[in-house]
């Protein structure tokens, strides 16, 4: 009985809750390919539903041509998180600091599963990649012992270190400056992997 009126308040107080209101966002998907437009619009999906505002929050979408058309239920989440996993292609590169037009050490394709973890009061990033990626960097990182491993995102650089120990499927990416909200968004397109096509900049309207 004890169980039943827990949840019965739990369902009041959702209730109770301000949701906010419905919102659509429309997207052009810069690719004419119904199976790049459909990759694209599911890898938004994924990084969108990590971020609900509420338990009853939720989002869905629909495709016409080269067009995205979403819709959250509930309250969208914050507009600078939604601007960031849209505009963001994803794009992961790590390689030699002296080598970056040879062939990359892994790429977005590599890892299995980022999120964010603190140390010392300070967000990092800690990535796994897939085991055979693993096994690859940490034979490349014992080769490479003193070398600097530069780590990129869409061409922008997140991190450069030297390699002082060699290491593997596991390994933390420091020195970013986002707030908490954006590394938490960094780490989810990691995990969700790059867009296959770039997405221009769409409108947002209340429903």
């Amino acid at each position: 009985m004890l169980r039943v009126a827990s949840v019965v308040a739990l369902v009041v107080a959702l209730q109770a809750c301000s949701l906010g209101p419905d919102t659509a966002l429309t997207l052009q998907v810069q690719s004419s390919d119904p199976a790049v437009v459909a990759g694209t619009a599911r890898v938004l999906s994924a990084r969108f539903k990590e971020f609900r505002p509420s338990l009853l929050s939720s989002s869905k979408f629909a495709i016409e041509g080269s067009t995205i058309r979403f819709t959250f239920r509930n309250r969208a989440p914050e507009p600078k998180i939604v601007e960031y996993l849209y505009t963001t292609p994803g794009h992961f590169r790590a390689a030699l600091a002296n080598d970056q037009f040879g062939e990359p050490w892994f790429t977005d394709r590599d890892i299995s599963e980022a999120h964010v973890i603190y140390q010392n009061s300070m967000p990092a990033l800690a990535v796994q990649l897939t085991p055979e990626a693993g096994q690859r960097l940490a034979q490349l990182t014992t080769d490479n012992v003193g070398q600097v491993v530069r780590m990129t995102l869409d061409g922008e650089t997140l991190m450069e270190a030297q390699i002082q120990d060699p290491f593997g499927e596991r390994f933390m990416v420091q020195g970013q400056e986002h707030d908490r909200d954006l590394q938490r968004a960094l780490a989810v397109i990691l995990t969700t992997g790059a867009l296959p096509a770039d997405v221009k900049a769409g409108r947002a309207n209340e429903i």
